[in-house]
């Protein structure tokens, strides 16, 4: 299996993304919505999973407009500095579509 973090051009911005591409030629693509603790090993150890199975996984960094990640922690209990469902929707989706450009065939 191979891994990578990549950037992947926003119309705001550039948003840091994981991706685990399978060893043999993909039966598919998953975008891994991320945990609130954001990309971290658990997230990582599950594109592992879905590349074992065959997919290719990208795990998006949908707090990437909020900041570093461990910032983001701290709030976590509050709403304070979340991203509205409406964001994280349109983010994840920007990202599909950029993604999807760059999926081998």
């Amino acid at each position: 299996m191979r891994t990578e973090n990549v950037i992947v051009p926003m119309r705001d911005g550039k948003m840091g993304a994981y991706v685990a591409y399978p060893d043999n030629k993909p039966v598919g693509a998953v975008i891994a919505i991320m945990e609130i603790r954001g990309v971290n090993d658990t997230m990582r150890h599950h594109a592992h999973e879905f590349a074992e199975a065959g997919f290719i996984c990208l795990v998006p960094d949908l707090f990437w407009r909020q900041g570093r990640a461990s910032s983001f922690r701290t709030e976590s209990r509050t709403t304070s500095g979340r991203p509205s469902i409406s964001t994280t929707i349109s983010t994840t989706t920007s990202a599909f579509g950029t993604w999807k450009t760059r999926l081998p065939t």
